[in-house]
């Protein structure tokens, strides 16, 4: 089923301040039970707030990305609270969440959230969000629509501008692969038939997850590549994150064999020192950009394709020259004399002609 949004009636409903939703939010929590309606609404509110600037020029402040995510964690975590399952409160839901994570995410206001300090350990909150919300609409008393088609696996697809989400439930046993390709973030992967081999659940969920525009906040997250002098490791791609999951609820580990990603990079980059990586965590949850178990396939100028013996979040590093401060002020030193030079040199010229 693809995802298609439609907006809900709140026509007449004020958009709160994030601290009000916040309390909403936290009072909601504390219930054993809450009503789709009220969670469904509170999602709506925060796409609404999370909407891009208008042309009054309100936007929102850096130091405003924490709360925003922590919104979107509480939502996230409230589906198994629904007093009822009804499909359309969980298609509606479902397109209310991916539209706050889509808009959380707009390049507009991705240039404001740079220039907050925990923007990267933010930004992978939001991805683990995500993984949230398909985590709590796949139980068995309540999940997202997956609708079967003839000859096909049963999934869930919503395509945004800044976030592509795909959630399959596929059987293990007869599982034909995967490959799937979305044009806004120029990403695509691929999982070979034999990526369940010895899986013995006759079901498993599997989430494919693609973000274009996210690569800018998590150039910050340490890795263990070691960049040549005078260059800096820069996110060079879009966000591809793929997970299966077993009927027990327990994540895949290492795969027998690899899947593989087809990154287009967001600039060209000639002979620049380039690896495939992976999100990982250390013991005191700090987040890592790690290599073990990938590498490149195939490289060309445009695109690399990566292949990795386990699921998670990959991306391409690149590294990118960087400027020192006294280079820079050295430069524009040098620059600023030969104009004063020239101009000097033309006045001159004019005054001798005349």
């Amino acid at each position: 089923m693809t995802a298609a949004w439609r907006q809900p009636d709140y026509t007449d409903c004020r958009v709160p301040t994030p601290g009000e939703l916040l309390d909403r939010l936290t009072l909601l929590s504390h219930f054993s039970s809450v009503s789709p309606g009220e969670v469904i609404k509170a999602t709506f509110q925060l796409s609404q707030m999370l909407a891009p600037p208008s042309a009054d020029g309100k936007a929102s402040s850096a130091d405003e990305y924490s709360a925003f995510v922590e919104l979107l964690e509480m939502l996230a975590a409230l589906p198994d609270k629904f007093t009822e399952c009804r499909q359309v409160d969980m298609d509606d839901f479902a397109n209310s969440f991916l539209q706050a994570t889509d808009n959380i995410l707009h390049p507009s206001n991705i240039d404001i959230w740079k220039e907050n300090q925990e923007v990267a350990a933010d930004t992978v909150r939001i991805m683990d969000a995500v993984e949230s919300f398909t985590a709590q609409t796949a139980t068995e008393t309540c999940e997202l629509s997956l609708a079967l088609q003839e000859d096909t696996a049963a999934f869930f697809e919503g395509k945004y501008d800044n976030i592509v989400f795909r959630k399959s439930r596929e059987t293990a046993r007869s599982f034909g692969g995967l490959s799937y390709t979305a044009s806004s973030p120029r990403a695509s992967i691929t999982l070979p038939p034999e990526v369940f081999q010895g899986v013995t659940d006759e079901q498993v969920t599997l989430l494919v997850v693609l973000y274009p525009t996210i690569g800018d906040l998590l150039d910050s997250v340490p890795s263990t590549i070691k960049p040549s002098s005078g260059s800096t490791l820069k996110v060079m791609s879009a966000i591809v994150t793929s997970s299966g999951v077993h009927q027990s609820g327990q994540a895949f580990q290492k795969l027998s064999v690899p899947l593989c990603i087809n990154f287009t990079k967001k600039v060209p980059t000639f002979g620049k020192e380039e690896s495939c990586v992976y999100l990982s965590r250390t013991e005191s949850g700090e987040s890592q950009w790690l290599t073990d178990g990938c590498w490149i396939n195939e490289q060309r100028n445009g695109s690399v394709h990566c292949c990795c013996n386990h699921m998670t979040s990959f991306a391409l590093l690149s590294a990118v020259e960087t400027i020192e401060p006294y280079h820079l002020l050295l430069l524009t030193y040098v620059l600023c004399s030969a104009s004063c030079f020239i101009i000097f040199l033309s006045t001159l010229i004019l005054f001798s002609v005349r």
